[in-house]
């Protein structure tokens, strides 16, 4: 028994020896110069930027993990329009030999994105496509040695983000949206069509709308992108939407955005946007339908219909005085059986 036992141990420990073997060789591989720059050449492809990654580490499973990734913002020079701590890949290793990056699964941890509109009034998230340069002719050895980089070819099959952040800031520095707990699911399907599901924990909404627990679901397939099932909570009421964007390249872009609102309280909505609630009462109801050029706001067209049900207000400051000069009590604190706004 002794000496069975002493042959599987020893079997053991070579698989063991052989396995730390394989992959100290894996990651020196990877850690190589020209996979180094391969790798990067083949992310830079996928996300159309550069992209900077200060460490990587291979394991059988968890595949290959890297950490302080960003992308530099193309608008503001040393700043980062995004950023990811901890970033992994699952991917398949023997593509690589064949200048191959099959990607079976990329997750994200903690990633902020900070989103600036220039002084043009401008979104850019990528920037411009860079002219290539002229052929050169081959290089002597008088002239020196060039070296190209070599072909890449990535593929991505699903991916995933947990307990992202974005920011998106004005042209003079306000906060135009600030979400958190960012989730998504996604995969890619072989026609590049993008689908998945998002969660969001809290979103702020020019310092004065505070939507949360949203969940939707998205496709994006080739200049379309639709967000369905849009369902979230706001000032103890309900919100729910679809939002549709057409993008095609050279014209500009077309978004349509419909929705329902649901008993929504009056004294939460008012207390969230930092104003007076006291005395306040009553539920908010209501659709639109909205559509137009998502970068110009005057392009915006659309109709809807609020209403509000036993609602009590405070009226603006100067209504109040008006009616405490004139002894008018419904001009101090409004008083609504139902009262209804068509736009």
């Amino acid at each position: 028994m002794n000496r069975f036992a002493k042959i599987i141990l020893g079997t053991l420990a070579v698989l063991a020896a052989l396995l730390l073997l394989v992959l100290v060789g894996i990651n020196l591989y990877l850690q190589s110069g020209d996979v180094q720059q391969r790798i990067r050449l083949a992310t830079e492809q996928a996300l159309g930027t550069p992209v900077t990654v200060k460490r990587t580490l291979y394991t059988p499973w968890g595949g290959l993990a890297l950490s302080g990734l960003s992308l530099p913002d193309p608008t503001v020079t040393g700043r980062s329009l995004a950023e990811a701590p901890e970033f992994s890949v699952q991917f398949e290793f023997l593509p690589l030999l064949e200048r191959k990056f099959v990607i079976s699964q990329i997750s994200l941890s903690a990633p902020k994105l900070t989103l600036r509109q220039t002084d043009d009034k401008r979104w850019v998230l990528l920037p411009p496509r860079p002219v290539p340069p002229p052929v050169a002719k081959p290089a002597t050895p008088a002239e020196g040695r060039h070296i190209s980089a070599p072909a890449y070819s990535v593929e991505l099959q699903t991916f995933q983000i947990r307990d992202g952040a974005a920011d998106v800031i004005d042209r003079k520095g306000q906060y135009l949206m600030r979400l958190s707990g960012l989730s998504v699911d996604g995969k890619v399907a072989a026609d590049r069509t993008i689908s998945g599901e998002v969660w969001i924990d809290q979103m702020e909404v020019g310092g004065e709308i505070y939507p949360n627990r949203m969940r939707a679901e998205f496709e994006q397939k080739g200049d379309q992108l639709a967000v369905r099932n849009i369902k979230c909570a706001i000032a103890g009421g309900k919100v729910r939407a679809e939002f549709y964007v057409n993008a095609p390249k050279g014209r500009k872009p077309q978004f349509q955005l419909r929705g329902e609102v649901e008993e929504v309280s009056l004294p939460r909505l008012i207390a969230e946007a930092h104003g007076d609630d006291s005395g306040a009462a009553g539920t908010l109801t209501g659709h639109f339908d909205l559509k137009g050029n998502p970068l110009e706001a005057s392009s915006l067209t659309g109709q809807g219909g609020f209403s509000l049900d036993a609602a009590q207000l405070r009226p603006v400051d100067f209504i109040q005085q008006i009616g405490a000069l004139l002894r008018i009590d419904e001009l101090q604190l409004l008083n609504l059986h139902q009262a209804t706004l068509q736009f």
